[in-house]
């Protein structure tokens, strides 16, 4: 969760992102196959080596064998856009 948004991978390899009134407020292909695993979290903006703020990611694995790392943004920051992180 990031802040009040919910992420979650489904089983046929999309992701989502639902805000406080469960309301879907994005979603996008992750993965060609099941999508198995998802997790939030962050790293530095600039790098790991970096004294840039944190930013938030989101990290998927699936069963096409591949990892995705995408954005992770707030729905209060992007508005409603139903078709991407």
């Amino acid at each position: 969760m990031i802040g009040t948004d919910l992420y979650s991978v489904l089983s046929n390899g999309w992701c989502q992102r639902w805000n406080a009134s469960f309301e879907g407020t994005a979603e996008w292909k992750a993965h060609d196959g099941i999508g198995l695993s998802s997790i939030v979290t962050s790293a530095p903006a600039g790098g790991l080596e970096s004294d840039f703020p944190q930013r938030a990611l989101l990290i998927t694995g699936g069963s096409d064998a591949n990892i995705k790392v995408s954005p992770a943004t707030s729905s209060n920051r992007r508005g409603t856009d139903a078709s991407s992180p």
